[in-house]
């Protein structure tokens, strides 16, 4: 509903920031006195294992970057905050990501970075770049799950 840009002007400083913020419907599973809500808008490279038995050469990366998202969860009145998810994180010095949940406020926010920091995946990294995968995945699975206070 609402998007903001800056960045543009900046020559000297290559980083471009885009808010916005966004309602999506129908989101949330509700099981008897429940809410379960998964915060993990946006699952790039989800499905992004290597298969090394079909992949016999170096992978291009077409650029390298750093994507920075937010996504914040009102709790609803009469709902308090059952279950927080645990903080992931994979750092290696060419891909990697962290996940960190924190609960303030009254309000969830799961604050997510994912960096590519190379331009040709090497042979010989594919087993480390299914490893980030693999977690990578594990982490988009974690739900936030809301309880009836009371």
């Amino acid at each position: 509903k609402q998007v903001s840009a800056t960045g543009f002007n900046n020559n000297s400083a290559p980083e471009l920031k885009i808010d916005y913020n966004f309602t999506v419907p129908d989101y949330v599973t509700k099981a008897g006195d429940k809410i379960y809500v998964n915060l993990n808008l946006n699952r790039k490279y989800q499905q992004a294992a290597i298969d090394k038995k079909e992949r016999k050469l170096d992978k291009e990366v077409e650029y390298q970057y750093v994507e920075d998202y937010s996504y914040s969860l009102q709790i609803p009145d009469g709902y308090e905050l059952n279950y927080l998810p645990p903080n992931s994180t994979f750092n290696d010095p060419e891909f990697g990501y962290t996940a960190t949940y924190t609960h303030q406020n009254g309000s969830v926010t799961l604050h997510f970075r994912l960096y590519i920091n190379h331009n040709i995946k090497k042979k010989d990294r594919f087993d480390a770049w299914n490893s980030m995968i693999t977690k990578l995945s594990d982490a988009y699975q974690e739900v936030v799950t809301l309880k009836k206070a009371g």
